[in-house]
């Protein structure tokens, strides 16, 4: 996206933060009114570059956004994050496939983001619980801690993902590209 359009686009969500559906912005989905007209499918790029990585959808939140006031906002925006982190499970699960450890790093640090910010609004599940996210960690556990370390990587449920025999090596390699992807 261009600067002036992510400029555009982070002023019309300041301006209707109201009328904001976290669960649109994943979907790619615009419900602010305005007169911007719609993309057409032809002038998408078709092949992205490596330089310029497609943001996960949290990460064009308005820097500014009110923090939700009711049980369904709270709900909602919970499980927009817990769908970009399984996004993000996914994507990681993925590149382990194909052997892509900069493609590991990668979704590792968009999954670091988004429980980060879990971490910040919700840190024990309580929130979550209480609203009834689906997503919510059942009773008596927490979110998963960030992995910016071999060993809260190696406890991270994404270790699962790395594969077997994935060595003390392999894992810093994928730290290296997800420090670099921060």
């Amino acid at each position: 996206m261009r600067v002036d359009k992510s400029a555009n686009l982070r002023d019309r969500l300041r301006k209707g933060a109201d009328a904001f559906s976290f669960d649109a912005l994943l979907q790619g989905v615009s419900t602010l009114e305005g007169g911007t007209k719609p993309v057409e499918p032809e002038t998408l790029p078709t092949n992205q570059s490596a330089a310029s990585p497609k943001p996960p959808p949290w990460a064009v939140l308005p820097a500014t956004s009110p923090a939700p006031t009711s049980g369904e906002q709270w709900r909602a925006a919970i499980e927009g994050l817990a769908q970009g982190l399984m996004e993000s499970a996914a994507q990681f699960g993925a590149a382990a496939e194909e052997g892509d450890i900069a493609g590991q790093g990668q979704a590792l640090a968009d999954a670091n983001r988004v429980l980060e910010l879990l971490g910040s609004v919700d840190p024990v599940g309580a929130v979550a619980r209480s609203v009834g996210a689906p997503s919510a960690p059942p009773d008596g556990r927490r979110w998963p801690e960030p992995a910016w370390s071999i060993s809260a990587l190696a406890a991270s449920p994404l270790s699962a993902l790395t594969g077997p025999g994935a060595t003390v090596a392999h894992l810093d390699a994928i730290l290296e590209a997800a420090r670099a992807a921060r």
